[in-house]
């Protein structure tokens, strides 16, 4: 199963959390945070380590931060034990330990903190730290995804959809949650929904569907979301048969390195008149050249992942 831990468990993204009066979004006194840890106010405390953690307000300190983290952490505050985890599993201010980092995921996830919940599933799901059981992330990503956590919810997707390990693959689970995270935007789940509504995984066949899947990740520059369109165009599938929309899409995923989009595309141009491959040649540049987009060469050949996820 591939999943991405960096992308959604980090907490500089999400995992950090404001507590009371000294809430960092309100405009954190760390002079007042220090003044009230220093009496043993724990949630003071897990506020200065937050702060140090993430460098708001003053400048970051991991060792600091680890300091503040524990002593809350010890008193029970689950963020603040969410947050030394994360110091743990990333090597903040502390030799990188997975299996000190599984602790304090644990305690915090055993108290309810839906963060906590998915950063514990993906080590246990990776077999990091702790036994590798992908039953047993699940159920953390479960309780976190009914919090309405967004990695959550992709992470639970991702495992019903590949399976692997002995966890069973389960289409049915994997669009409802897939679906979830879609809706609310994740590129990578849009895309898949959208292979999924294309070979009737768990959902009946629809092509338009799918097709509107794959531009929603495609109009978020997901390359896969571009391969995946560009086949829907070439090949009239829930869409109006277009070459040069076709070209366009499965250029970009080209030129980003997906190799089948280059394959599909080297065979697909031999159709094509001069007129529409200059067409569509032109509207990948305007389109990079509006999206801000460069890709460099090295990009253009070592990509090793087809635009169409296969179960």
């Amino acid at each position: 199963m591939k999943t991405s831990h960096s992308l959604f468990s980090l907490l500089l993204a999400a995992g950090f959390t404001c507590f009371s009066s000294f809430a960092l979004a309100a405009g954190f006194d760390l002079e007042k945070g220090l003044a009230a840890a220093a009496k043993g106010d724990r949630e003071a405390q897990a506020a200065v380590g937050r702060a140090y953690l993430k460098g708001d307000g003053v400048g970051r300190d991991y060792a600091k931060a680890v300091e503040f983290l524990r002593k809350a952490a010890e008193q029970g505050v689950a963020p603040a034990q969410n947050n030394l985890g994360a110091c743990y599993e990333k090597g903040w201010g502390v030799k990188p330990d997975l299996a000190e980092a599984a602790k304090w995921y644990r305690k915090a996830a055993e108290q309810g903190s839906p963060i906590a919940q998915d950063n514990l599933g993906l080590l246990v799901a990776s077999g990091k730290g702790v036994a590798k059981n992908p039953a047993e992330a699940a159920g953390w990503y479960e309780k976190a995804a009914k919090q309405k956590l967004l990695s959550a919810e992709v992470h639970l997707g991702q495992l019903y959809y590949f399976g692997g390990d002995g966890f069973p693959k389960n289409f049915t689970e994997a669009a409802k949650w897939l679906s979830l995270a879609a809706e609310e935007g994740d590129p990578v789940s849009q895309n898949t929904l959208g292979v999924m509504y294309e070979q009737a995984l768990g959902v009946p066949k629809d092509y338009k569907k799918a097709a509107d899947w794959f531009h929603k990740a495609a109009d978020q520059g997901d390359e896969m979301g571009w391969g995946n369109l560009g086949r829907m165009y070439a090949q009239g599938l829930g869409v109006e048969k277009d070459p040069v929309q076709a070209y366009l899409w499965l250029g970009l995923a080209a030129e980003k390195g997906e190799v089948t989009a280059r394959h599909f595309l080297v065979d697909y141009e031999s159709g094509m008149t001069l007129g529409q491959i200059t067409t569509a040649k032109r509207m990948i540049d305007e389109y990079k050249e509006r999206n801000h987009l460069v890709f460099s060469q090295a990009s253009q050949g070592d990509a090793v992942v087809a635009p169409v996820n296969k179960p």
